[in-house]
């Protein structure tokens, strides 16, 4: 992509990891290809990358309509139209000003004096004026903002309450997928200094206990020196974009890598997860030309693997190597010309694909936490219909059958994060009630007698339900009571998760110990 030299009062989509590009104003150049910027909707200000800018009149119709619906984006998108709308207008009118005073001055000229006319002022492709009053306009918007800023809470959460976990989905609601850009950039000097000195470094999600691989820098200005490469004749289109591995993901794969060493016996013993690759896997690599090139992934296929510990090892290997190849492209613009591969993608493609990515890898994880809500609302229902003062066992059974409603999206990990659900469904399958303490007739005690046989059946049924999903999650051919193994399941699952938060714990979407889990917790440590 060609880049664009932006001057002060530009109007631009702002790119910040995390986020959609953002309507924002050039504030000033600070020099190394970088530029202070300020956000519409958010006042904030920040330090972006050139190659992180796009121009707002020449992209708006490719990203702002993707992403009205975020929470603030609609704001700022309506704040920056409103300067631009205002920019125009000015000019417009001291355009006509200039006319009407050049027509004035010209009926009192003298006939052979050249006629002159006013002139009225261009417009550059950004969509403005050449000359603007950017200062008061700009301010104006910017001041008339009063959105409040989206913030992360971090609360403690118990098991076995709906609130806790609606608290959870509120929290991705409006946390990952629809926060305004608060927390990558800060107010103030300090603030921009923090970013561009992050921007330095290789844009690697970090964890507790990992240190960053030497042989995964990305040097940000080396893609400026990439000349004279050889490329093949042949163009390859790419098919399918699940094909296309970008940079994060192998740099993702180089830190479980590093985890996976700290407990070599336990993945060894693990079988190999499941991973969307394919023999056709390849890394999207731009040039300085704008140009997109693919560097291959699998040298080496089919992958026979047998436990998670050598997977690992060989996606850490695999992703150094076209780490390097990358590097050596981008820093001395020489590498053999079989090395790369022809492609149809561009980087608006490649950033698409990324987004799209993450907006579905956050969508899964919230209808998984929106299935358990569902699930903890239908045992708090059962309970409240079935007390010790009152019972109202017809709303109680037809609760239980509403068991088969959602019953396919329920799995061994739910089991374990909410066992007291299934403990209840254990108790009933030997309900009475507390006909003891009530006050019944005979024909009302027959009715009730009736009605929890039902109940006990329906809970037989779920029961053995829960069982069957539970042994074909865990794979586990053990011997003894179900309820007996369960609880050694759950207390092996609470071991498991001993240095994460009960909010953690409710949150997770993957077992603890998985490659998924581990993707997982960096994907919300770069959120």
């Amino acid at each position: 992509m060609v880049k664009i030299d932006y001057k002060p009062g530009d109007k631009v989509l702002a790119k910040v990891k995390g986020y959609p590009p953002w309507p924002a104003l050039i504030v000033e150049n600070k020099g190394k290809k970088r530029y202070s910027v300020l956000f519409y909707g958010t006042k904030e200000t920040g330090t972006i990358k050139i190659e992180d800018l796009y121009l707002y009149s020449q992209f708006k119709e490719s990203y702002v309509p993707k992403y009205l619906k975020r929470a603030g984006y609609e704001t700022a998108v309506r704040e920056i139209e409103e300067v631009i709308k205002a920019e125009l207008d000015t000019s417009e009118v001291q355009t006509e000003d200039d006319d009407y005073k050049t027509n004035a001055t010209n009926k009192h000229s003298d006939s052979l004096v050249p006629v002159r006319t006013g002139k009225k002022k261009t417009f550059n492709k950004r969509g403005s004026a050449s000359k603007r009053k950017r200062n008061s306009t700009a301010g104006t918007a910017m001041e008339e903002s009063d959105e409040p800023s989206v913030k992360k809470g971090k609360g403690s959460l118990s098991t076995g309450s709906k609130v806790e976990i609606d608290t959870l989905i509120d929290k991705e609601d409006n946390g990952n997928i629809v926060e305004e850009p608060e927390e990558s950039i800060k107010n103030n000097e300090s603030a921009e200094e923090t970013i561009s000195n992050t921007q330095k470094q290789p844009e690697i999600c970090s964890s507790p206990n990992t240190t960053e691989p030497d042989q995964v820098k990305v040097y940000d200005d080396a893609i400026d020196k990439s000349t004279d490469i050889q490329m093949k004749d042949t163009t390859t289109d790419i098919p399918d974009q699940s094909k296309v591995v970008l940079e994060y993901s192998l740099k993702n794969n180089i830190l479980y890598a590093e985890h996976v060493r700290k407990n070599p016996e336990f993945y060894k013993q693990k079988p190999v997860e499941y991973r969307d690759s394919s023999p056709d896997d390849i890394v999207p690599l731009i040039l300085s030309n704008g140009k997109v090139y693919g560097v291959k992934l699998h040298n080496e296929w089919p992958l026979n693997y047998t436990n998670e510990y050598d997977r690992a090892l060989y996606d850490e290997e695999t992703a150094k190597k076209v780490l390097q190849i990358q590097n050596a492209i981008l820093k001395d613009g020489k590498v053999p010309s079989d090395q790369l591969i022809h492609t149809s993608l561009t980087s608006e493609h490649i950033q698409e694909i990324f987004y799209a990515r993450d907006v579905e890898n956050k969508k899964v994880r919230l209808e998984r936490l929106k299935r358990e809500s569902q699930f903890l609302n239908w045992d708090s229902q059962i309970k409240s219909h079935l007390g010790l003062d009152k019972a109202s066992p017809e709303l109680a059974l037809n609760n239980l059958k509403n068991f088969s409603t959602f019953e396919k999206d329920l799995d061994a990990l739910t089991f374990k994060k909410h066992s007291h659900v299934v403990d209840t469904i254990r108790r009933l399958q030997k309900y009475v009630g507390n006909t003891e303490e009530w006050t019944m007739n005979q024909n009302e005690y027959e009715i009730f007698a009736k009605k929890s046989e039902q109940i006990r059946t329906e809970a037989e049924k779920i029961y053995n339900k829960m069982q069957n999903i539970i042994e074909e999650s865990e794979r586990e051919d053990q011997k003894g009571p179900f309820w007996d193994i369960f609880m050694k399941s759950v207390a092996t699952f609470r071991t498991n998760c001993q240095d994460l938060t009960e909010n953690e714990i409710l949150s997770l979407c993957s077992e603890p110990g998985t490659r998924s889990a581990f993707l997982e917790k960096l994907d919300s440590i770069t959120d």
